[in-house]
């Protein structure tokens, strides 16, 4: 039985005389930079990302967030926590912060809620306010 490569199988490897023998190191170098899936990892990262769905106010929540807003714009008091909702810009979905600080405005035209540091959130992201007492109704 003859094989085509038969006649070459156990012969040396032959060794240039115009080269030098590069090292293991040298040839190792030219394939680390090498990136198949370049960003791939990246990808990954972002889908193993987790984000909570929103979850909305009911009436008896709406009607006590804004009687505390209307309290907060008429007193102003020392620091309020705020519990808001941040939508992810990226996929579905968001988190919840809590903020901290003195409210500076409350912008009504805008809808938005203006703390002294300069952090600025919408209203309609707001789920919870800390730090103000109002009486139930």
């Amino acid at each position: 039985m003859c094989h085509d490569y038969d006649d070459i199988l156990h012969l040396r490897r032959p060794i240039s005389t115009r080269h030098a023998r590069m090292s293991m190191v040298d040839r190792g170098a030219q394939f680390s930079p090498f990136a198949a899936l370049v960003g791939y990892e990246k990808v990954l990262q972002e889908s193993a990302r987790l984000t909570e769905a929103e979850t909305f106010l009911d009436e008896g929540g709406i009607e006590l967030l804004n009687r505390k807003l209307c309290y907060l714009a008429e007193h102003r008091t020392g620091p309020v926590r705020f519990l808001c909702y941040r939508p992810d810009e990226r996929k579905a979905g968001g988190s919840y912060v809590w903020l901290e600080g003195i409210v500076k405005k409350i912008d009504l035209y805008r809808r938005t809620l203006v703390l002294e540091d300069g952090q600025e959130f919408a209203i309609e992201n707001l789920r919870a306010i800390d730090g103000v007492e109002v009486e139930s109704q």
